[in-house]
């Protein structure tokens, strides 16, 4: 899959470099760990990354952990992709 999209970014940027700043695939991508529960939790209820807390809670009948360190590193690599954009 990741090869996949680094083919499509680079035909991407050879197809139209006027709409990129970079012209290598490297300097536009980002590398963003999977989210695992935490984005589960963040996509269920609704709720941004930065407003999330750490721990147990329920979704959709099923109890539910999130450990602090899990959420600060999506916080981390959401802001890392916002500030490439």
């Amino acid at each position: 899959m990741l090869k996949t999209i680094d083919a499509d970014v680079k035909t991407l940027l050879a197809a139209n470099p006027g709409m990129f700043t970079a012209s290598r695939a490297k300097e536009v991508m980002v590398e963003i760990r999977d989210f695992q529960t935490a984005g589960v939790e963040s996509f269920a209820r609704g709720c941004p990354f930065y407003e999330q807390k750490p721990g147990r809670m329920d979704i959709m009948g099923k109890r539910v952990g999130v450990k602090g360190e899990y959420l600060e590193n999506c916080i981390q690599s959401m802001q890392l992709l916002v500030d490439e954009l």
